[in-house]
């Protein structure tokens, strides 16, 4: 599980990088005139569409099974799995946005310019996808990791505290009973305070504990 969440993360930061640099050049490309527009089209982003074809499949592929296994899992927290179905979601509906234009320098047709724009900005909606789809993946992993770091840490607990295997689960599941009713409360709580305050207070409150 861990693997694939590492696989998967790695694939989606890889995916976003050719869209985010088609939003970065379409100022420029958008100022050419047709032949000059297709004759780059067809050159030098036609290889970008054969690694980029490779790695945004690995990544829907990936992305797809991740939010299956979560959905199928009974341990996980319902957080990390709709965090892993929108991540799912967005990478699907960004690669569907992939469409190529069927034009030749030699042959332009003549509302190019709309194919042009429709061309441009599928490829920044895709970037805006993709970077939605990671972030998304990126809190469900997260959120996976918050809860199973409490499991990681407890042979060391049970060698420090001399305590057994029983006794010990005390602790994952007192972890997870305090989760459960904080998650709730967090929304009012933002709402009432203002995120920003209710953040920098948590974090705060989270340095001070961890130093003590």
């Amino acid at each position: 599980m861990v693997a694939l969440a590492f696989v998967t993360l790695l694939l989606a930061a890889l995916a976003i990088g050719a869209p985010l640099a088609h939003v970065l050049e379409m100022p420029v490309r958008r100022t050419y005139d047709p032949a000059l527009y297709v004759t780059v089209t067809y050159t030098l982003y036609r290889y970008f569409g054969i690694v980029g074809a490779v790695i945004e499949m690995g990544t829907v592929v990936t992305a797809v099974i991740w939010a299956f296994a979560l959905g199928r899992s009974r341990t996980s927290p319902t957080s990390a799995r709709r965090w892993a179905i929108t991540g799912a979601a967005c990478l699907v509906l960004a690669h569907a946005l992939a469409a190529f234009a069927a034009w030749t320098p030699a042959a332009v047709r003549v509302d190019w310019t709309r194919l042009r724009d429709q061309w441009e900005f599928s490829h920044a909606a895709r970037g805006g996808l993709f970077l939605l789809g990671f972030s998304a993946f990126l809190a469900s992993v997260l959120e996976i990791l918050d809860t199973s770091i409490v499991n990681v840490a407890i042979p060391h607990m049970m060698g420090t505290l001399g305590a057994t295997l029983d006794q010990i689960t005390w602790v994952s599941t007192g972890y997870i009973v305090a989760n459960v009713i904080v998650l709730p409360v967090t929304g009012w709580m933002s709402a009432y305070f203002g995120r920003r305050r209710y953040f920098a207070a948590s974090i705060a409150l989270f340095t001070n504990l961890v130093e003590s």
